[in-house]
Order: structure tokens, then C-alpha cells, then sequence
């Protein structure tokens, strides 16, 4: 998939902007991934975890990226994780407040929009 759309959406900031590993991959904790976003291709929401200053998950990232502006599609994601609070890995393939398991084939494609690879 070339062309990933990725977002960094911060609660803390309050304030939606392109994803820079240099700049957030330690602050990154939750993301959702749709194959097909707004502009017809792939896009990764990216999220520090405190929304409105209380971590509420992946329903909190989609509804503060909306809030902030930024254009998301309205259907659950294709994939959704979560990477660990003390290291930069994902420490989950799964969203449980919208019931997804990412799919194998999706995942080193999140890593690589991540900057893990």
C-alpha cells in the first residue's frame, strides 16, 4: 500500500497534525488503521492516549480525531492497536470497543507507517 495518510491526534495538545516518528513515537500509544480513508487510500490514526486528559481507548482517539478536525471515515477500522507504554512495540493487534482484530497481512504495513521498521 503505498501512500499511507498517517495522523498524530493529541489530547494533550488538543491539536491533529502529520505523524513524525522524531517527534512522537514515544508519546504514541493507540492507533486505528482504515485500507481505504477519506482520499481513497490508507490511513493511520495515531494517538497519545489522553484525550480530554483521561485515557479512554480507541472510541476516545476516533471521537477527539473528529473533534479536532480531522477527516475519518465513519465505519470501524480495519485494524487497531496499542503500543506499550514503556517501549516502542505494539503491544496489541486489537480493539476491543470496536471489536477488531488486525489482520496479519495489515500489520507490517502499521509498523512501517510507524517508523518501526
Amino acid at each position: 500500500m503505498e501512500g499511507i495518510t498517517v495522523l498524530w491526534v493529541s489530547g494533550i495538545e488538543g491539536r491533529v497534525v502529520p505523524y513524525d516518528y522524531r517527534m512522537h513515537h514515544e508519546m504514541a500509544r493507540d492507533f486505528l488503521f482504515w485500507q481505504t480513508g477519506p482520499e481513497g487510500k490508507p490511513l493511520l490514526v495515531v494517538g497519545d492516549a489522553v484525550y480530554g486528559f483521561i485515557t479512554i481507548g480507541h472510541k476516545g482517539l476516533l471521537k477527539t480525531a473528529k473533534r479536532l478536525g480531522a477527516e475519518v471515515p465513519d465505519g470501524n477500522p480495519d485494524g487497531a492497536g496499542r503500543l506499550g507504554f514503556t517501549s516502542f512495540r505494539i503491544d496489541s493487534w486489537s480493539s476491543t470497543g470496536f471489536k477488531v482484530d488486525t489482520p496479519a497481512d495489515l500489520r507490517p504495513i502499521i509498523e512501517n507507517a510507524l517508523g518501526m521498521k
